[in-house]
């Protein structure tokens, strides 16, 4: 037999996805710097301080900024029992003193504060007329056996 293994609810409160903005797509593979590239997360709507959950069970694997010269956060997260293959990616998260790396969490751990990142990207491009929605990103990478998401069936030959 399997089991889905979900994740959980990175935000809380829940505010739904990103979508499109004046300053893009927030979706999954939407494309950035002229299609040069792809977003390669999804985007989960926030207001500043809005309290940051871990989404699965793992080990704090790194700490520290989403783009340099910035004061934009990031943490992520290397899974761990269910999740063991997982690793999770979380940006313009406010993390403070509270999480380090090395540190085991489970899922539903508060991690953090999201961030005023509509608030920085408006000062730092003030000619932009409006702004982002704000939001956390986050990215998931998977390094798992795909069989493990399938039924096991015996074979008669």
């Amino acid at each position: 037999m399997f089991r889905i293994v979900e994740m959980g609810q990175p935000v809380v409160p829940w505010r739904g996805f990103r979508g499109v903005d004046p300053w893009g797509a927030g979706g999954f593979r939407a494309p950035r710097d002229g299609g040069q590239r792809m977003h390669m997360g999804c985007d989960v709507l926030t207001q500043p301080g809005d309290r940051v959950l871990a989404p699965i069970e793992g080990t704090i694997s790194r700490v520290g900024l989403a783009k340099a010269g910035t004061e934009l956060g990031s943490i992520h997260i290397t899974g761990t029992g269910d999740y063991a293959g997982w690793h999770v990616k979380m940006f313009y998260v406010l993390h403070g003193q509270s999480v380090k790396a090395g540190d085991s969490v489970k899922k539903g751990t508060i991690l953090g504060q999201a961030q005023d990142v509509a608030g920085f990207y408006h000062t730092a491009f003030p000619q932009r007329s409006k702004t982002m929605r704000n939001h956390i990103h986050i990215e998931l990478r998977m390094n798992v056996d795909p069989a493990r998401f399938f039924p096991t069936f015996e074979v008669q030959l």
